[in-house]
C-alpha cells in the first residue's frame, strides 16, 4: 500500500512537473527532456543494468581450475559485504562472528580467517580499519543455529595457505563478480571464476533507494551463479 501510495503521488508530482516545463518554455527539447528526467529518475539503475548486463554478457564470464587442494581452513579477502563483523547480541552472548563463516564449518572446514573492514549489523554497519579475523567452532551440531556455533577474534597472522579473493563492481542493478584462488606462499593463481548478474523487480521504482517493491530476484550468465559458491569446488575440507 505504501508503495501504491508513493507511486501515485510521483507520477502526479512528474505530471505537475513536466506540464510546468511545458508552459514556461516553447522549446520541445526542454520538455523532452523533462520528460526523460521524471522517467528516468526512479528507474535509471534498471536502465544502466540492462544497458551493463547483455555486452558483459558476451565477454565477461569465465571459469578455469588450474588446481585443487584439501585444507583445514581458508583465508578471504575483497566483498565486504561478506565478511562484515556481526557485533549484534547474540542470545544475550556478546561474541563476534563474521558474516558467512558459518556455511564453511557446516561443509567440514576447521576454521575460517577474513580481512574484516566493516562492523555493525544487518541493518546498519561502519568502515573499520581492516582486520584479520580469525574463526574457529565452539561446538558443532548441525541441527542447531549457525550463528551460536563459533567465535572469531582478531589474528596477528593469517594461517591458511590459500586465499580466496571477490570481487564486485556494482552498475545499477547489474553487478559484474569475480572470485580468484591463489596460493599464500607463491601468489599463484589455481582458479578463477567471473559472471555477470541483473536484478529484476516487478516494478524498476526507486529500487536504488530501497525503495523498490520488495520483489526482486536475479538472472546471470552463466546461468547459474557460482560466486559464492566455487571456491568449494577448488578446495575441498580435509578429511
Amino acid at each position: 500500500m505504501t508503495f501504491l501510495l508513493a507511486f501515485v503521488v510521483y507520477v502526479a508530482i512528474a505530471v505537475v512537473f513536466v506540464l510546468y516545463v511545458r508552459r514556461r518554455t516553447i522549446k520541445k527539447m526542454h520538455v523532452w527532456l523533462a520528460i526523460a528526467f521524471v522517467i528516468l529518475l526512479p528507474t535509471w539503475d534498471a536502465v544502466l543494468g540492462y544497458l551493463v548486463y547483455y555486452p558483459a554478457c558476451l565477454f565477461v564470464p569465465k571459469t578455469v581450475i588450474h588446481e585443487t587442494a584439501e585444507t583445514e581452513g581458508i583465508y578471504y579477502e575483497g566483498d565486504r559485504n561478506h565478511f562484515l563483523l556481526d557485533l549484534s547480541d547474540i542470545a544475550g552472548s556478546d561474541r563476534k562472528i563474521v558474516s558467512f563463516a558459518s556455511s564453511d564449518f557446516q561443509k567440514g572446514y576447521k576454521n575460517v580467517e577474513a580481512l574484516v573492514t566493516e562492523q555493525g549489523d544487518s541493518l546498519k554497519s561502519i568502515r573499520i580499519s581492516p582486520v584479520v579475523y580469525r574463526c574457529e567452532p565452539i561446538s558443532f551440531d548441525p541441527h542447531k543455529s549457525d550463528q551460536h556455533l563459533f567465535q572469531c577474534i582478531p589474528a596477528s597472522k593469517v594461517q591458511s595457505e590459500y586465499k580466496v579473493r571477490t570481487e564486485k563492481w556494482i552498475f545499477g542493478l547489474a553487478e559484474i563478480r569475480l572470485v580468484k584462488i591463489s596460493r599464500q606462499s607463491t601468489g599463484k593463481l589455481m582458479a578463477e571464476h567471473r559472471e555477470v548478474l541483473r536484478w529484476i523487480n516487478n516494478v524498476p521504482f526507486f529500487f536504488w533507494l530501497n525503495m523498490g517493491d520488495g520483489s526482486s530476484r536475479g538472472i546471470s550468465c552463466p546461468i547459474t551463479s557460482r560466486y559464492h559458491d566455487f571456491h568449494y569446488e577448488v578446495l575441498k575440507p580435509k578429511k
